[in-house]
């Protein structure tokens, strides 16, 4: 079983999937920290733990939801992180029986914290001191799925070599901020409390990261990069800004983490789309902006690469990738629902001066009722929301919406119809290529949302495990193109590799209607003997959405058929028209009955996760055609009468 499974395991566990630069280094931010003395910075001034008119004025349901939560935890047991539960990743692929009792951990940890900063009275110090020396006792805070870039290729951690990932991090920056907050309490019971904070910081840590450069994500050794790069690179920095005290140490690092991430700037396309999905945008853009954030807040406002249009652009996709309520465009490894991150938007509103990015976010924080619920996630998250309060939640919106955007580098497209977000027609498509970071073989495929709700979809990515970043990741059904809003031709799905592709992408807005286009055959292997294949797409605003289907193939072995995705019920109208229908907002699908003939197909099993965005599961839809044909222009209509 051990062999099987090491057989599975590639670097894809750490590397996601190649892609090449999309360009020319432009280094924006060591342009913008070029003059910056480095050596001596602006310290933290997030308020402190005895600053009880801060913490006292907060909204009161804030304050709390949170000692609620906190008294949850106050006779909590600490259970260990075990040595079998980081082994399971090796043995059979599980990493959930590792993160998910970690994550309970850090959980704890954070919750009694936020109710001892509201509250300030020590009901909480207590469990607060034997959860820092519980994760402190941790023999590694990395996830069992990152630990194979040991030495040792395996996933029980080596006490002898730290590894620096996305959970070592995100714990870092935990401990980091509660010892800024209680260093001062702490030292009144015992020094060696925070002495131990700071030493597991810079051991697991800040002397992993001055010491070497060969961490693939740092991207110095010509490695691909992708979110890693800056959710590791920021949440570094403000383990610097919090622990480090040797002025010289901290530049070099800080200097470090500037030429690292522009390794990830200089990856990103002109456009600011983000090929991981808006659910990493939070972990990739977001992240970028954290990272500039706190360098903006060390060197006294001086850090400003957000002047620059590409550095704008990421900030701004999120607010474009957005439907409706916490519906996004999920390509690649992205959930369709998610819960986003006003508070960091609206900051990045603020720095890039773009009014519609905060009324965005603004939006979000109403959809996710701000008002009513207190913010949530790591520590280096919630701190920065709470001090930006919800006072702003009261300012009038000043901003039209977007009704299309073409992301050319990134070959995607969104289009909506004029009215609200609620209402009307919402249409996404994507070009690109088959080895994006996080990638499905989706070239070409699209979602269509009607008054807010899905109604053709993408399944989105499922439950982690070790076969989804290795080299058989393409037998997960919900990466396949043959579950997508995709033909299949001569049998055949597309394949993996930046071959694959998308060519000849056109796209127009005259207002009435959207138009996209793309050639799609680039991304099928030779095997299914496409001579060409042009998919167009044409959003007619009130009506619906066109699609034509129009191909030449090489040789016809097998009936083309042409897969849609649905979370309703499909059901035939008349001849020719198919009705997908929610309960209550109905659908129709047209086609040519005298070509085709349809049928529902049972799609993958539905794990965890995917069955937590889709609860009453998906259909696949396949209408195929009655006869060989090897050229043909097909279309589908879907309307809303």
């Amino acid at each position: 079983m051990r062999k099987l499974v090491l057989s599975l395991i590639s670097i894809c566990l750490l590397v996601p999937l190649y892609a090449s630069d999309k360009g020319g280094d432009r280094d924006v931010m060591q342009v913008a920290a070029q003059y910056i003395d480095w050596s001596s910075i602006q310290r933290p001034e997030y308020p402190s733990y005895s600053n009880r008119k801060f913490w006292n004025n907060l909204p009161a349901n804030w304050q709390q939801a949170y000692i609620t939560e906190g008294e949850e935890y106050v006779d909590y047991t600490w259970p260990a992180v075990t040595a079998t539960r980081y082994l399971r990743f090796m043995q059979d692929g599980d990493r959930k029986s590792m993160e998910n009792l970690h994550n309970e951990r850090s959980k704890a940890l954070r919750s009694l914290v936020l109710a001892e900063l509201v509250e300030g009275e020590g009901r909480f110090m207590n469990p607060i001191i034997d959860g820092v020396f519980a994760i402190c006792e941790q023999t590694s805070w990395c996830n069992s799925a990152h630990l194979v870039s040991q030495k040792t290729k395996g996933s029980l951690p080596d006490v002898t070599e730290p590894i620096i990932d996305l959970g070592s991090v995100k714990m870092g920056v935990n401990l980091s901020m509660i010892h800024y907050f209680f260093k001062a309490a702490f030292d009144q019971v015992n020094p060696l409390i925070s002495q131990r904070i700071e030493y597991e910081i810079q051991h697991r840590l800040l002397q992993p990261y001055y010491e070497r450069d060969d961490f693939w994500w740092m991207g110095f050794r010509g490695s691909f990069v992708n979110n890693w790069n800056v959710w590791c690179n920021a949440n570094v920095l403000k383990c610097m800004w919090l622990i480090e005290d040797d002025p010289e140490q901290r530049a070099r690092g800080i200097e470090k983490i500037i030429r690292s991430a522009d390794k990830f700037v200089n990856y990103y396309h002109e456009d600011g789309a983000c090929e991981e999905g808006p659910e990493y945008w939070g972990h990739a853009g977001g992240k970028l902006y954290e990272l500039i954030e706190t360098l903006n807040a060390m060197s006294g406002g001086q850090f400003k690469p957000y002047a620059n249009d590409k550095v704008k652009n990421i900030g701004r996709y999120i607010q474009l990738a957005h439907i409706s309520g916490n519906y996004f465009v999920n390509f690649a490894d992205a959930s369709p629902k998610l819960k986003s991150y006003p508070g960091l938007i609206k900051r990045i509103g603020q720095m890039i001066e773009d009014d519609g990015l905060e009324s965005f976010a603004k939006e979000l924080a109403t959809i996710n009722d701000w008002q009513e619920n207190a913010p949530q996630g790591n520590l280096g998250k919630v701190i920065p929301d709470l001090v930006l309060g919800n006072k702003w939640l009261d300012q009038e919106d000043t901003a039209p919406m977007e009704q299309s955007f073409f992301f050319e580098q990134t070959g995607m497209c969104v289009a909506r119809d004029k009215g609200t977000k609620s209402k009307g027609f919402f249409f996404a498509a994507k070009g690109g290529h088959n080895n994006e970071s996080h990638n499905h073989n989706d070239v070409g495929t699209f979602i269509l949302y009607y008054n807010g709700k899905p109604f053709l979809v993408d399944a989105g990515v499922g439950t982690y495990t070790a076969k989804t970043f290795s080299s058989r990741r393409y037998e997960l059904w919900n990466m396949q193109s043959e579950q997508h809003n995709l033909p299949l031709i001569n049998g055949f799905g597309q394949q993996n590799g930046k071959q694959y592709k998308a060519e000849n992408l056109s796209f127009t807005d005259d207002c009435q209607q959207v138009s996209f286009s793309l050639n799609i055959e680039s991304a099928y292997p030779e095997e299914a003997k496409i001579r060409e294949w042009k998919r167009r797409f044409n959003l007619i605003r009130t009506e619906g959405l066109v699609i034509t289907e129009d191909y030449d193939l090489k040789k016809c072995v097998q009936p083309t058929e042409y897969r849609f995705v649905t979370p309703y019920e499909v059901s035939e109208s008349s001849a020719g028209k198919l009705l997908m229908d929610d309960g209550k907002d109905k659908l129709f699908l047209y086609f040519d009955a005298t070509q085709l003939e349809w049928e529902i197909q049972a799609i993958g099993e539905m794990d965890e996760r995917l069955s937590s965005n889709w609860p009453d599961g998906l259909k696949l839809l396949v209408l195929k055609h009655r006869e060989t044909r090897k050229k043909a222009t097909v279309e589908f209509k879907v309307l809303n009468h």
